[in-house]
């Protein structure tokens, strides 16, 4: 192996083990306290931990068609799981009910896109970079986005009234950054990809944790 190929194999690997930690944590939380926030912020974690995992299998240079196609479903359904996650906190039903049909309608669009689009060959120096088909970016940024501004919205809401400001901000922060890592893999920058992903997932494992 080079010495880029050895940096992005150790990169994911530990970003592995720190999501599936992060993740085991959340889930402890769901038993314990019996909240269902905790239940799709866990599942949202195991996710990222899954996509990082791909992306050491890809290092490595083991991918085809299929799994390239998976991993570019789940890169979207991370944040929708994490906003699935923090909607749990705003009281009123109907809100949650619209988001939950809008989550449906999407993630369907999503692996249609997938499904029908040709991607092809797009790891690029151990990384998934390089343009996307049309049709799969306008899918993802419909799961994405408003997903994001959701994480993001309410937990700053809930920094306002001063509930757990800290825990809040990191979130807010984490979500940000993770978000980042969609604009690199577009412009095809991977020497800050995995940097990005180490930084948002530190940041959001003590948000969620705290």
């Amino acid at each position: 192996m080079d010495a880029l190929q050895i940096s992005v194999v150790f990169s994911t690997t530990i970003i592995t083990v720190m999501s599936a930690i992060l993740a085991v944590f959340l889930i402890f939380n769901y038993r314990t306290k019996k909240k269902r926030s905790y239940l799709f912020w866990s599942i949202g974690i195991w996710i990222f931990t899954l996509g990082a995992a791909l992306e050491t299998l890809f290092a490595f240079g083991i991918f085809n068609k299929d799994l390239i196609s998976f991993y570019l479903f789940i890169a979207a359904v991370i944040v929708e799981m994490l906003a699935l996650g923090s909607i749990q906190l705003v009281r009123t039903k109907s809100t949650r009910s619209v988001y939950y049909i809008y989550c449906a309608i999407t993630t369907f669009t999503l692996a249609f896109s997938i499904i029908y689009s040709h991607i092809g060959n797009i790891i690029t120096k151990y990384v998934v970079s390089g343009i996307l088909p049309s049709l799969i970016l306008i899918a993802s940024s419909l799961v994405t986005i408003p997903g994001a501004i959701i994480l993001i919205t309410i937990a700053a809401m809930n920094y306002k009234k001063g509930k757990s400001k800290k825990k809040m901000l990191d979130i807010i922060i984490g979500t940000v950054i993770l978000s980042m890592g969609g604009v690199l893999y577009i412009t095809a920058i991977p020497e800050f990809l995995y940097f990005v992903e180490f930084v948002g997932i530190s940041i959001l494992w003590f948000g969620f944790k705290a």
